[in-house]
């Protein structure tokens, strides 16, 4: 496996070990007034994909960078 690939893995990894909780309990979900309305699910698996997106993506434009 290439150093991108096992990068890649490790952020997976880290993204869904954080963020554990989360999805299992679901995130706070919050109305205009600031008031908690309920937990989402749906809304935790949703962050944690952006943030698996964002963290590969960060690291691929570092290792192109040095190419």
């Amino acid at each position: 496996l290439s150093f991108l690939s096992l990068a890649a893995c490790a952020n997976i990894c880290n993204v869904l070990l954080m963020r554990n909780s989360e999805l299992s309990t679901g995130i706070d979900v919050y109305d205009k007034s600031g008031n908690v309305v309920g937990a989402s699910k749906v809304a935790a698996k949703k962050v944690s994909k952006m943030c698996l997106f964002i963290g590969i993506r960060k690291f691929v434009k570092r290792s192109c960078l040095h190419c």
